[in-house]
Formats: structure tokens, sequence, C-alpha cells
């Protein structure tokens, strides 16, 4: 799969978290959610591969000195450690608070990231920002941050 069409698979994605913000179903926004999820992972690792080199295996420390101190690119790797916890501990991400949203929604209450932690103690730094970059947020700010730092990569930029 080339990254162009990472990309494409990605904003489709993305879209349909947009459109599922504005829905009360219990299920409509947790399933964007998981697909976007998926996606990012897709885009994630063509950026690991592309700084690896044929033969080369990076670690979860090597990702995360890549991103620290980058908001943004911490923000994405806080979303991918969320997508493995989708993936091995099934989570479903996404809960509709009665919280009130920075825009206006005909819905009443706002699909946000619930907190998530893991005990591994190779993800402590990645559990700190998903705390501080996503746990709490509307859902859909927190995706938009992370591809805006992977717009920036050349590895895979659009």
């Amino acid at each position: 799969m080339t990254v162009a069409a990472k990309w494409r698979r990605m904003t489709a994605r993305v879209d349909k978290v947009r459109a599922a913000v504005n829905s009360g179903s219990t299920d409509e926004c947790p399933d964007a959610v998981a697909g976007a999820l998926d996606a990012l992972y897709d885009l994630w690792e063509a950026w690991r591969s592309a700084r690896t080199g044929p033969g080369v295996s990076l670690k979860v420390v090597d990702d995360d000195r890549a991103v620290s101190g980058e908001p943004d690119g911490e923000t994405a790797a806080a979303l991918v450690f969320g997508r493995g916890g989708k993936t091995h501990a099934m989570v479903e991400f996404g809960d509709l608070t009665d919280t009130f949203s920075d825009t206006f929604r005909d819905l009443y209450g706002v699909w946000r990231w619930q907190p998530y932690t893991d005990p591994n103690p190779r993800y402590r730094t990645r559990c700190a920002w998903y705390a501080q970059h996503v746990a709490g947020q509307e859902v859909l700010p927190p995706f938009m941050r992370a591809l805006a730092w992977l717009k920036t990569q050349s590895e895979v930029s659009p």
C-alpha cells in the first residue's frame, strides 16, 4: 500500500469521525474512532519503516525519542498507543459525556476520549502523553494534531 493510499484512507476515516461526533448512536462514533486509529497506525508504521531502513528495527523508546518535545508528535504516539489498547485490550474509545463541546452540536453532550493506561513500564511515556494530549478531549482534535505532525514528516508527507 502506498503512502498516498494510507493518506486517502486516513482522510476518509477522519471524515467519518467528524460526521459521527454529531451522532448520539452508541456505535457510530466509537466505530469511526476505531477505524481512524487503524488508519493512523498504518501511517505511523510507514513513518517508522521509512526511518529504519532494511533490516533495522526500532523499539517504542526510539519512536518516543523521535517525537519527544513535539506536542503533535506526542499526540500521534499517544493515539498509536490507544490503538494498541483497542486492538489488544479491546477498549472502545469515545465516551458520550454530558459535558459541553467547543462547537455547537445538535446533540446534548460530546464525544470525548476516556482515560486509558497500561501497566507495562515500556509504555510509561505514552501513558503520560495520552493523559496530557488525548484523555478528556473531544475525539476529533487529537486526530487533527497527529495528522498535522505526520504531514510535516518527509517520510510520509502527502
